[in-house]
């Protein structure tokens, strides 16, 4: 991400309330990490996967391990996904979605 050492860098600065002018790296991080969100999210809704590679690919989404116990059923949007956590036992129904904003 665009000279942006980490995305939790940039969650950092979005949860300080800090203004992410245009043109400037973290603008461009949250750029990138969008466009990520838009790749993941369009293979996890494209087509049948797997219980673990649902998880799989939620766990690309959100930088994060996923419980073996998550389940999520299809479609999901999501547009960062680098700010959403989920527990053990979560059940995601079909049509989930997940704006940004601070966590």
């Amino acid at each position: 991400m665009a000279d942006i050492r980490s995305p939790d860098e940039l969650l950092a600065a979005l949860n300080s309330g800090e203004t992410i002018p245009g043109g400037s790296p973290h603008h461009a991080a949250m750029h990138t990490g969008s466009q990520d969100a838009l790749r993941i999210t369009a293979e996890l809704n494209g087509r049948y996967h797997s219980p673990g590679k649902v998880r799989a690919l939620v766990g690309e989404l959100t930088g994060r391990e996923v419980p073996e116990s998550f389940q999520l059923f299809p479609p999901f949007s999501a547009d960062f996904g680098r700010n959403i956590r989920f527990g053990a036992e979560v059940f995601v129904h079909s049509g989930c979605r997940c704006g940004s904003g601070p966590t």
